[in-house]
C-alpha cells in the first residue's frame, strides 16, 4: 500500500498518494511561513518538518516585535540549527 497523506477541508477529507520513491528514506522536507504586521511591527514565523512519509515531525512557531519592516523580519527568523534562537 503506497503513503498517503490526508489534507482536510471543511466539507472533506482527501488522501493524496506520496511518492516514496521520490524521496530518500532519510529525507526530512521543511516548510515555512512568516508574517508581518505594519500597525504593531510584529512579525509570526511557523515551520513544520515533515518525513519521506509525509508524517509531521516537529513543528513550531514564534514571533518576534519591533520589526520596522518585513525585511528586517526575515534577518530575525529562527535560526535553522536552534529554531527558537533568532539570528543567521
Amino acid at each position: 500500500m503506497a503513503a498517503c497523506r490526508e489534507t482536510v477541508s471543511p466539507t472533506r477529507t482527501q488522501r493524496v498518494p506520496i511518492e516514496t520513491s521520490e524521496y530518500d528514506l532519510e529525507t526530512i522536507r521543511v516548510f515555512s511561513d512568516a508574517s508581518w504586521r505594519a500597525e504593531s511591527h510584529e512579525a509570526g514565523f511557523g515551520w513544520l518538518l515533515i518525513d519521506h512519509l509525509g508524517k509531521k515531525e516537529f513543528q513550531g512557531r514564534s514571533t518576534a516585535k519591533n520589526i520596522g519592516t518585513p525585511r528586517d523580519g526575515g534577518s530575525k527568523r529562527p535560526s535553522p540549527r536552534n529554531p527558537t534562537r533568532f539570528g543567521p
